[in-house]
């Protein structure tokens, strides 16, 4: 019975040192990379980054996220290029959405604005002021709309 609570005990203590290195917050926004920044201040010029979020796997970067001063939260991949901008209910800046997104957004939801947009590898997905979220595929053509 004690090898079993010790082999629980120990197995709980590995994931929590296991998963500790996964997320290094930082105020330290030099952490990002040079593109990362470069993006934020291209297209929110005014706001300072508030905290910058660090995802690692050992030594490997899964990821780099930064809050904005306003609460802008924008996501990066590893290499630095932008997965996600949510600006809450404010509109993501225009200059952020795919052309083909925009102008299906701007045919079939008149009035509506894009207030989060995140895209990997498989699909992009906009969040709507009404809280509509829109699912594209790699070539930005509607997939499905998730509620």
């Amino acid at each position: 019975m004690k090898k079993i609570v010790l082999f629980v005990l120990l197995g709980a203590l590995y994931q929590q040192v296991a998963f500790a290195e996964r997320k290094v917050v930082l105020s330290d926004a030099k952490q990002l990379p040079p593109s990362s920044l470069q993006f934020i201040e291209k297209t929110f010029p005014k706001l300072p980054i508030y905290l910058v979020n660090v995802e690692k796997d050992g030594s490997d970067i899964l990821s780099y996220g930064a809050v904005l001063t306003n609460g802008y939260y924008v996501e990066f991949n590893g290499e630095g290029k932008w997965r996600v901008v949510d600006c809450h209910r404010e509109p993501v800046p225009v200059s952020v959405i795919p052309d083909a997104i925009k102008k299906y957004i701007d045919q079939e939801y008149d009035g509506e604005l894009v207030i989060s947009i995140d895209t990997d590898l498989n699909r992009s997905r906009v969040q709507l002021t009404s809280r509509r979220v829109i699912a594209f595929d790699p070539n930005f053509n509607f997939i499905r709309i998730d509620e």
